[in-house]
């Protein structure tokens, strides 16, 4: 079963990339994550395919890259 994690802080975004992959035909857990601290755990808690990642978590921050800082990590 492939795994991949979402880190996207809107919901409705997040909802619309897991409707895009449930079309898939192979068996796939999507773990959904809102914010790093939850993404973080989640990556720890067992291999993932694939990441798809928000850059930008902190709209509100216009110099806020947390996405990426959680690819660097």
């Amino acid at each position: 079963m492939r795994k991949i994690l979402i880190l996207e802080d809107r919901i409705a975004e997040q909802q619309d990339i897991i409707d895009v992959i449930d079309t898939i035909e192979s068996p796939t857990k999507v773990l959904p994550c809102t914010d790093t601290k939850e993404a973080y755990a989640c990556a720890l808690e067992g291999d993932i395919d694939l990441f798809i990642i928000d850059v930008i978590l902190r709209p509100d921050d216009q110099e806020d890259t947390s996405g990426l800082k959680f690819v660097e990590s």
